[in-house]
Parts: C-alpha cells; structure tokens; sequence
C-alpha cells in the first residue's frame, strides 16, 4: 500500500483542520495518515477503565505525542454488568486529543487454560444469549472488537451476532483447533488478537488425531488479520519476520497491548491488586514468571521492526494503513478531508504530527 505513503511531499491545512493542499516538495519526509492502536489497555498511570476526564486526557495525550491519533480502548475479561457501566461512563466524557475509537473487548469470553493475566474469576465459557444479548445491542456503537476463543460454548451465536451489529470479531486466548477457527471465520470472524501470545498451536484432538492451532491457522490462513506485538520482548526477531514472510502485507497489524505503565519509569506498580514490574518494553508479574503486557507504544514497534529487518514501508503499514484499514477509518490523505497524519524524517524519526487543527512538532 505504498500509495497511502508519501514521499517527499508537504501538506497544508486549513483553518477548520482540513486538507487543502499537497505539494511534492523533494524532501526526504514521509508523509501518512496518523497511527492506529487497535489494542492498548492504557498508559501514564492510567488503565482505560478508570474511565474518568483526567485518565482519558492522560492516555489519550500521550498516544497522539507518539503519533498514535486513533486507539480502540481495550478491556480485559470483565463482568458484563460492569462493563456496561464502564462503557457508558467512557463514551459520556470529552475528547481532547487522539481519537478514541469503538473498545476492544478482550474477553470475557476466552480460555481460562490460556488466560495470559488475565483475571481468571471474569472469564465465561459460555454466551448464554438471553442473558447477554441485550449489552452487545445496546452497545453497538460503542464496540469495534471483541476477542473470543472460537472453542466456548455458544461462539456460533455470538459471532453472528456481533457481525450482523457491524462489530469486529478477533480469536485469541483460545484453545481452539482449526475446525473451530474456520467455523467461526465462516460465522464472520477475520482477525486474530495477539498472535504468538496465548494462541493455540498444533495438537491432537481426543480422537489423536493432529489439527493446526490458532497459530498455524491464522499463518496458513491470508485472509485473517493478525495483531502482533513488536516491543522486542514478547516476539522474538524470527517471528515477526516469519510473519511478515507468510502473511499478506496488509494483513499485519502491529498492536502495543499497552498497560497503563506506558510512559511510566521501570519499577514496580500495581495494576488493579496485582504486582507487577516494568522495565520500559514489557511488565512482568512480579514474581516473573509471566508477562503482564507490553508497555512499548505503536512508535517504538515501528523502530523495533525496523531493526528486526522489516522493511520500513511493511513496518509502516502495520502501525497505520493496516489498522485504519481494519477499523474504516480512511487510509490516504487527501484535498478535503479532515487532517490525520503524521511526518517522519527517512530514519523514520518522528517530526510532526497533525489531527485536525492540532499540530505537534518534535
């Protein structure tokens, strides 16, 4: 998609924040639409459930200083009732700086067996449609994504309807095999949430029979999206560059799975009652034995990737036309529209970052 990438290229806006001019200037800068994080819990202190003024203006300002002008706020396994409080409270406040897109539902319905840190006592291994139906009508437009693990109870139901509500329907923290994946891709379902991490892999079934896990599948499979966390801890070099091997190029989304430690010194901290200890790229459990999540934004990963050997247009791609894409927000910049970008110098250093009639200069 290297024509949603300028090269060389200068942009005027107007007054009102719209495009009004692109010129070829012959400069070394690239030029493209602003960043999209279609995976982040929070940052600088904050997870995106406090759902307070100050919390979104904490987490919102420090994605947009990074680049990031668009995030789907991501919520881990939580009870539905809560949920439907949160979301409520979240959509009621006011934005200030990135846009704050439909929430990523990371749960409920997922594995316990693979439940990562996720809180294990709000996980349901079951859609029971008359309980819970009404909450995904309600919020409709307050929903981009939600992560299942295709194997639950009741995923056929859910799938279908939360496709037939115009939302997005990823698997992850499953342990599905490849006869249930494709089943739910059938239903509707076309992404996979962090791939790598809590991702089902080969195994044999109770009949001993061997069948692809979410991993393989979503490799094997061009048309599912994939989230990949680039922070240099929870991918190595050869599985990011494996995935850029096998998947399409515009089927690569780079996620940061942030925790509310982003921005935050190494150290330990709390995350809801649970220890946790971070070191700038990722925070463990504060036992380490587990990773809690990342704390690398979307800017980093494009470097990290780049130093991995990825090309700087694929890494580009995955941090904005990909998941812009993803989520229908429009992925070219032109005359008229609503000014959304960002401008690198050829190292792919941060220069400028434009969203409406806001402009940063770095």
């Amino acid at each position: 998609m290297e024509n949603c990438i300028l090269r060389g290229y200068s942009i005027k806006v107007d007054n009102e924040g719209i495009v009004s001019d692109i010129v070829c200037d012959g400069s070394d800068s690239i030029v493209l639409a602003g960043f999209c994080d279609i995976h982040t819990h929070g940052a600088m202190g904050f997870d995106i459930s406090c759902c307070t003024e100050e919390s979104l203006d904490a987490i919102s300002k420090y994605y947009l200083d990074n680049g990031i002008t668009a995030f789907s706020p991501t919520f881990v396994a939580t009870p539905i009732a809560t949920l439907d409080k949160q979301l409520d409270k979240l959509y009621s406040l006011k934005q200030k700086y990135a846009v704050m897109l439909p929430a990523h539902l990371e749960g409920p319905y997922i594995s316990k067996a693979q439940k990562g840190a996720q809180p294990e006592e709000n996980i349901l291994d079951e859609y029971v449609e008359e309980e819970h139906k009404w909450f995904f009508e309600k919020h409709r437009h307050h929903i981009g994504i939600v992560t299942i693990c295709p194997s639950v109870k009741g995923a056929d139901k859910l799938t279908k309807l939360l496709v037939s509500l115009g939302i997005k329907v990823q698997a992850g923290h499953d342990n599905s095999n490849y006869n249930d994946i494709m089943k739910a891709v059938s239903n509707g379902l076309d992404g996979v949430t962090h791939l790598g991490c809590a991702s089902s892999q080969t195994r044999r079934d109770e009949s001993l029979e061997k069948h692809l896990g979410l991993t393989e599948t979503a490799l094997y499979n061009d048309n599912l999206a994939v989230e990949i966390i680039v922070d240099g801890k929870h991918l190595g070099d050869d599985f990011v560059k494996m995935v850029h091997r096998f998947k399409p190029s515009d089927k690569i989304i780079y996620v940061s799975d942030s925790l509310s430690t982003a921005g935050m010194p190494s150290g330990e901290y709390v995350l809801g009652d649970v220890p946790v200890v971070s070191d700038g790229k990722v925070a463990y459990l504060k036992d380490m034995t587990t990773l809690a999540g990342s704390v690398t934004n979307l800017l980093k990963a494009l470097h990290i990737a780049i130093e991995y050997g990825v090309s700087a247009g694929n890494a580009l791609e995955a941090v904005s036309t990909n998941p812009r894409r993803y989520m229908g927000l429009p992925t070219e910049i032109k005359v008229g529209e609503r000014a959304d970008f960002v401008v690198l110098d050829k190292d792919c250093n941060l220069k400028q970052i434009t969203l409406g009639t806001t402009t940063i200069l770095k």
